[in-house]
């Protein structure tokens, strides 16, 4: 297989960069719940202080297309989050641009051409389970999820999943990493979080499910029951109805505050006993009229 001189393409806010702009390199890394774009720009001269390129400002949006001979397709959209430089005496300086984007997966069944392949470091145990990694010429055509047929490659290995996907560009050429794992199954806790400190737990030990942003907002699924808590407000909303039932007891209670019920007509209603108790005054007012009515009506 014959391939052609490597291309890119990067666009800020929908623009291409200009011609003046030296990338050094481009990675692109995408997992199961992450897509991280690094880019290194050449920084102009050694001075003090290091110039920084004002293009790749923070919070731009980036596209990043790659491919063969001016076509080029996307292989990242996101936003730059973070940046930075590097300074090697002898060898120069650089900008360092970190993007963080959409994750790009798939279902699809995939093959790797045997003279695609540079690299192969892969293993298979007695359950089938592949894990590793293959280094193959640039190629867009494999996503997190894709499933790949290996026995052309390597006689008697079952297809496998690709864990992660990682796309490295620099002097000229494009290699495409791709990752095997099953280190997932039969653990007893997975626990993803986000540079942000966005978390997901997922615990078979003490058989629970926790979700937690970094605001202090928190659900937790366990065999005791289904828990929200935050430090600010809870807003349930529907559109048509909302049906809040207990087999035992239904309990409300405001701690430090007013407790309101209110709606076009308000009905209260026990199949067996009603009770209304003010601690220190209770009142009963109607607008226009009040009927207390009862086999027997006492008061007081």
């Amino acid at each position: 297989m014959s391939y052609d001189i490597v291309s890119f393409d990067i666009l800020l806010n929908g623009k291409q960069i200009k011609d003046s702009i030296n990338i050094l390199s481009i990675e692109v890394e995408q997992n199961s719940t992450n897509c991280i774009a690094r880019i290194e720009v050449e920084a102009k001269g050694e001075i003090f202080p290091i110039p920084v390129n004002n293009d790749f400002k923070l919070d731009t949006e980036i596209e990043i297309k790659l491919g063969y001979s001016d076509k080029t397709d996307t292989a990242f959209n996101g936003k730059i989050t973070d940046k930075g430089v590097r300074l090697s005496q002898g060898v120069g300086t650089k900008n360092i641009f970190i993007c963080e984007g959409d994750n790009n997966s798939a279902t699809n069944n995939v093959s790797i051409s045997d003279d695609a392949v540079y690299n192969i470091d892969l293993g298979c145990d007695a359950n089938n389970d592949v894990e590793g990694g293959i280094e193959i010429q640039g190629s867009l055509i494999y996503t997190v999820g894709s499933v790949v047929a290996l026995d052309n490659i390597i006689e008697g290995f079952p297809s496998a999943p690709i864990y992660s996907v990682t796309h490295e560009v620099s002097d000229g050429n494009w290699y495409t990493s791709l990752h095997f794992s099953n280190e997932d199954k039969g653990r007893e806790k997975i626990e993803l979080t986000t540079k942000k400190g966005n978390k997901l737990v997922l615990d078979d030990e003490t058989n629970t499910i926790t979700l937690e942003d970094s605001n202090g907002n928190r659900v937790n699924l366990s065999d005791s029951g289904f828990n929200i808590q935050s430090p600010n407000n809870i807003t349930i909303k529907a559109e048509e109805n909302i049906l809040i039932t207990g087999n035992e007891e239904v309990k409300q209670e405001a701690l430090n505050g007013d407790f309101t019920i209110k709606g076009a007509n308000t009905k209260i209603k026990a199949d067996t006993g009603a009770t209304m108790e003010g601690g220190a005054t209770a009142k009963v007012e109607g607008g226009a009229q009040l009927t207390l009515k009862g086999a027997m009506v006492m008061i007081n």
